[in-house]
């Protein structure tokens, strides 16, 4: 016999078959805080919430979805910003579906039912209803809209590449017919469709916000005094606070990462030309990697590989060659700002393929301007999905000393010192410093100048030195 799932199948048993409602009728009892409540409650034709961080907007969103497919028959069509927060949101929606079929199996023999239907498949981005409607998950663009019809939700619209153009194919999916229309972000800028959509004047959107704050007050069960000692107060102030901040300060405005975002493509090819960026971390840091991938037109695409945090220099050691060896790698920059010799051991071992890199105050300088000049120019990339990254850069900002120098610089907090954008940026560095990838593949012929028709032993050791010892920079 099944074990109840919540306490509420206590009270007297229903009369007709349950549907989606009774998925939030017995989460109410058992899983769910007022603020996720209220938005359930909240049956609006336009409903649009500004939520903070970490306290579990989609998994009330995709909730939302389960209960509406099962009760309308309607399509649910859930649209993220990335391809893995797509992925991510179906699993939320199987886990949703499980609840309810257990809920449904606690019923009497003549009142339960399959609430999927037998064609489904068990996959990724689609589930199958019995009732015929279905569950789609996608990322937010305005191709994958075309041809769909159903409920929308659009989940962490601020940070959806082209943005306005999205929600131009999908508005007129809801205004065709009675379908429902819910958007749901953390703010990313004072500008965009959800910073228009939340100030919207027309009284068509019912607003719900949902700070931190408000939330651990409301019984979220969370570590707030330690998360607002691990950012800075520009991210605190918007993504946990729920502010709409604007970009005087930073020298990596919102407007300008986000038309960075607008040119990552999600395609990937079998073994594309990359350099790496290694931002070496100390106690509190993280050491950041990040690829520059070339893609057509000459644009770098900024692609995370890992974030290390308080593991050992001997596994660190490891892992960067392993990832060095990988094919397509050309070149790697690594920081060897105050740990020289983990960069200089492998230099020495694998050759000029890596370069150290010390973060003096021109270094800096170099690397900030040279990221701004190519996103200015539209040739550099980076994934709209990667939040932190984003801050990173947004934290970045550009000081006057009192000897009238420029230095750039971000504020340290525990979740690091903009790590991610430096170890971005020495990946870009890595790609332009000698030219347009002017390093040899590793395991190919090492890169010697241009060489007489017959040389003579002198001149190829000669070459060879002249292209190795070129290749570094102290």
């Amino acid at each position: 016999m099944s074990t109840a799932p919540t306490k509420a199948t206590s009270k007297a048993s229903p009369k007709e078959p349950l549907t989606g409602a009774a998925l939030i009728a017995h989460a109410v009892k058992s899983l769910l805080l007022p603020y996720q409540v209220r938005w359930l409650a909240d049956r609006s034709r336009y409903k649009i919430g500004n939520w903070s961080r970490q306290v579990g907007k989609s998994f009330v969103l995709t909730m939302e979805a389960v209960a509406q497919a099962d009760t309308t028959r309607h399509n649910q069509l859930l649209f993220s910003a990335s391809e893995r927060q797509a992925l991510e949101n179906m699993e939320k929606v199987r886990l949703h579906l499980e609840y309810l079929q257990r809920v449904i199996d606690h019923q009497p023999q003549a009142l339960r039912r399959r609430v999927l239907s037998p064609r489904d498949s068990g996959g990724k981005k689609e589930a199958v209803l019995a009732n015929g409607a279905r569950i789609l998950a996608m990322p937010a663009n305005s191709r994958t809209v075309r041809g769909t019809s159903g409920d929308v939700f659009w989940d962490e619209a601020a940070l959806t590449q082209h943005d306005d153009e999205f929600w131009r194919a999908i508005f007129p999916i809801a205004t065709r017919s009675d379908f429902s229309v819910r958007i749901t972000s953390t703010p990313l800028g004072d500008r965009g469709v959800f910073h228009a959509r939340w100030f919207d004047k027309t009284g068509r959107w019912s607003r719900h916000q949902v700070t931190l704050s408000e939330a651990v007050a409301q019984g979220l069960r969370i570590d707030q005094e330690a998360i607002r000692a691990s950012v800075d107060e520009e991210t605190w102030r918007q993504e946990y606070l729920c502010e709409f901040l604007t970009d005087a300060a930073s020298y990596f405005p919102w407007e300008l990462l986000q038309a960075a975002a607008d040119l990552y493509s999600y395609e990937q090819d079998a073994t594309p030309r990359r350099t790496m960026g290694v931002d070496l971390g100390r106690v509190r840091d993280r050491t950041a990697i990040y690829d520059a991938v070339e893609r057509p037109g000459g644009v770098r695409q900024l692609e995370l590989v890992e974030v290390l945090h308080k593991v050992p220099f001997e596994e660190q050691d490891r892992r960067v060659r392993s990832l060095i060896a990988r094919p397509g790698v050309t070149r790697c920059c690594i920081d060897a700002t105050w740990n020289s010799s983990f960069s200089e051991r492998l230099r020495l071992e694998l050759g000029p393929v890596v370069e150290p890199v010390v973060f003096s105050g021109p270094v800096k300088e170099q690397l900030v301007i040279e990221a701004r000049r190519r996103m200015e120019n539209q040739t550099l990339a980076l994934d709209g999905s990667d939040r932190d990254l984003q801050s990173d850069f947004h934290a970045i900002r550009r000081y006057v000393t009192p000897a009238n120098n420029v230095r750039f610089d971000a504020d340290r907090s525990e979740r690091g010192h903009a790590d991610r954008a430096w170890a971005a940026m020495l990946a870009v560095h890595a790609a332009t410093e000698r030219g347009e990838w002017g390093v040899a593949f590793p395991g190919a012929e090492p890169l010697v100048p241009q060489l007489p028709p017959d040389p003579t032993q002198q001149d190829l050791e000669r070459a060879a030195l002249e292209g190795f010892w070129g290749s570094l920079r102290f």
